[in-house]
């Protein structure tokens, strides 16, 4: 990676988070949220948002088809309340949803 970021050919705000990510690597990809909201802003279809910018009693919908209820962070996750079934899951705070009002869609995955 060293000689990639010598070769100055990513964006300042990609940078600045990558160099930060690179003194201590997770495990995972997609572990360390703050590169991947970074690296989000160039991806070619942006689609749902990260449940960690939605309010809290938030309704949204997953991919699946199910709708949760955002109900309050818990450490570094999101816990959220199952409508139909009323049972509680934990979201990575950069899992995207859509977001949803009332009955009506916000947006759609495709």
């Amino acid at each position: 990676m060293q000689k990639a970021i010598a070769c100055d050919i990513f964006p300042q705000t990609i940078l600045a988070q990558l160099e930060k990510h690179l003194l201590n690597p997770r495990a995972t990809s997609c572990s360390d949220s703050r590169l991947y909201r970074v690296l989000s802003v160039y991806d070619a279809e942006k689609t749902g948002y990260f449940i960690d910018d939605i309010p809290d009693g938030q309704l949204f919908q997953i991919a699946g088809g199910q709708i949760f209820k955002k109900e309050k962070k818990v450490r570094k996750r999101i816990m959220c309340e199952n409508v139909q079934n009323r049972r509680k899951y934990l979201f990575s705070p950069i899992y995207k949803v859509i977001p949803l009002k009332g009955q009506q869609y916000v947006m759609t995955f495709p």
